[in-house]
């Protein structure tokens, strides 16, 4: 992992540097039948696992440019359909697993501010 504080971390093995330290090439030039893209997903796949069984959550959201890409996004979900085996029940995965709904990760920043404003209101 890339992760300055946490050596084994989700974010540290699976973000766009740890492509580039894993292969030497910056993620957006990796050929798109690379194993390492796999490998990617595996690790995300486990993460929403991971979610699904603790928390239960009604939807995963991943954002990040790694996840920006369809490819991923789709391996991502096949593999959490073979980890997850039918253990749990959940909504069909296209729904379930999904990306930021406003382009360039902007939900993120939305979200912020609409808590931002919640925080401000109970003043």
């Amino acid at each position: 992992g890339v992760c300055p504080f946490h050596r084994g971390c989700l974010e540290g093995l699976a973000a766009g540097p740890s492509l580039e330290a894993r292969t030497g090439i910056r993620g957006e030039n990796i050929e798109l039948n690379s194993s390492v893209w796999d490998i990617q997903a595996y690790y995300i796949a486990q993460a929403a696992v991971n979610a699904t069984v603790t928390f239960r959550p009604d939807v995963i959201v991943f954002g990040g440019g790694v996840m920006a890409q369809q490819h991923m996004l789709d391996r991502v979900r096949e593999k959490f359909t073979v980890l997850l085996n039918g253990y749990l029940p959940v909504p069909d995965v296209r729904d379930y697993i999904v990306t930021p709904a406003v382009a360039g990760n902007g939900s993120a920043t939305l979200g912020n501010f609409v808590l931002a404003k919640q925080v401000g209101k109970k003043d």
